[in-house]
């Protein structure tokens, strides 16, 4: 690991992108190469358009909509709640370069308010963003490879309660925290007034603090050897209002918990997984409780992880025969909700309800469509509230949002 200078210059280089999901069989082609020295073209938006489509099935068939259609296809679709506002960031991938884009909308009138471009149209990279926020602070974490390994770059976006549709996101210079981990996700601590943030790779974890404009803690970076990242489309890092925790893989041993505090860390063996390899998690916390899903080589499971020692008998969702894939989960206020796709031909994507003592309600078809992949789901919960942003990408160029009620 080795930790950045904060200030450095803000450069971009090329890298190709490992989806976050096990990648479904493509219709065709996703990208077509060009020179080096074409300028890429800023990708184009259909944008103030909302669209539905007839021909879906599933829970969210006629309820959804497509909040973006892209010129270029796009990748990994995540929606966060900004105050009243939804905020879906994406990543393109116009020709030979990778931009990050964020969606502002309306999720009561259905409507667009504001599209943005967060990254630079250059011919390199930028992808795999994710949002945390203060109350001061709207912070943007994603990847890049400006110093030759990908690497995790974090910017300020600005005040939520400041920032309105009529206004564009104006990112402050993107700083280099980790060379050499990707995957970046970060958490505030109302409690310590301080920013977490986390990135790895398969057998190491690196992990640092940052105060509340984003400068680096001296001497808060950790690397953690024991355990490494679990790959996923769902958030796997949090502040519990105690301390900050991730979803870490420990090998043949299965998933783990690891908490941070600004003192030290504690490593919890969870003993999920641990039959087979795990692929993908996802983790929620809700009232001291864990909702941990993963996918390992028997299939998509759930289990409900009880003060950090106990857990659940698992409930498998889908068994392997069902290739399963890209587990996402949350909390709608008293039961979690679960996420995943499935790939017998033509990706679809499947939704189950999961009581707070880990016991299942129910499991139905969420969004399938009879010649286009539905894949790449994501969950955002209302802040106390009971309403959650489901996204997921629908085909190559399609963003879709369902909120529920």
């Amino acid at each position: 690991m080795r930790v950045a200078n904060p200030m450095r210059p803000y450069v971009w280089l090329p890298l190709a992108l490992t989806a976050c999901a096990a990648t479904p069989r493509m219709l065709g082609p996703v990208n077509t190469p060009v020179s080096a020295h074409v300028s890429a073209p800023p990708v184009a938006l259909t944008t103030p358009e909302v669209r539905t489509d007839g021909t879906f099935g599933g829970l969210a068939a006629r309820q959804s909509v497509a909040l973006v259609y892209s010129s270029h296809p796009l990748q990994y679709p995540r929606s966060y709640w900004v105050r009243d506002q939804l905020w879906t960031l994406y990543s393109t991938v116009a020709q030979d370069s990778f931009e990050v884009h964020a969606v502002r909308s309306d999720p009561r009138t259905q409507s667009v308010l504001a599209p943005d471009l967060l990254t630079a149209s250059d011919h390199h990279l930028s992808a795999y963003a994710s949002l945390a926020q203060s109350p001061e602070r709207v912070a943007l974490a994603f990847d890049d490879d400006s110093l030759g390994p990908r690497s995790s770059r974090f910017a300020m976006l600005g005040d939520p309660a400041s920032v309105t549709a009529t206004q564009p996101l104006q990112p402050d210079s993107a700083r280099t925290l980790f060379v050499g981990e990707t995957s970046a996700s970060m958490a505030w601590s109302a409690t310590d007034r301080q920013w977490g943030v986390i990135a790895g790779s398969r057998d190491h974890l690196v992990f640092a603090r940052l105060a509340r404009d984003g400068a680096l803690i001296a001497g808060s970076a950790n690397r953690i050897d024991s355990v490494g990242y679990v790959r996923g489309c769902g958030e796997s890092f949090l502040h519990n209002g105690r301390a900050w925790v991730a979803l870490a893989g420990a090998g043949s041993l299965g998933l783990s918990l690891l908490e941070f505090d600004t003192r030290s860390h504690r490593l919890v063996r969870l003993g999920l997984g641990s039959l087979g390899q795990v692929v993908e998690a996802s983790m929620s916390h809700h009232g001291g409780r864990y909702g941990v899903a993963w996918v390992d080589e028997r299939g998509a499971q759930i289990s409900v992880v009880r003060d950090a020692q106990t857990h659940t008998r698992p409930v498998i969702l889908a068994d392997s025969t069902a290739r399963a894939g890209s587990p996402v989960i949350a909390m709608d206020g008293s039961q979690f909700v679960v996420l995943w796709t499935e790939n017998p031909s033509i990706s679809l994507v499947r939704r189950a309800v999961v009581s707070h003592e880990g016991v299942l309600i129910r499991s139905e078809l969420f969004a399938s469509h009879p010649t286009q992949h539905q894949w790449f789901p994501h969950l955002s919960p209302v802040t106390n509230g009971p309403r959650l942003a489901h996204t997921w990408q629908s085909g190559q160029s399609e963003a879709r949002v369902w909120v529920s009620e």
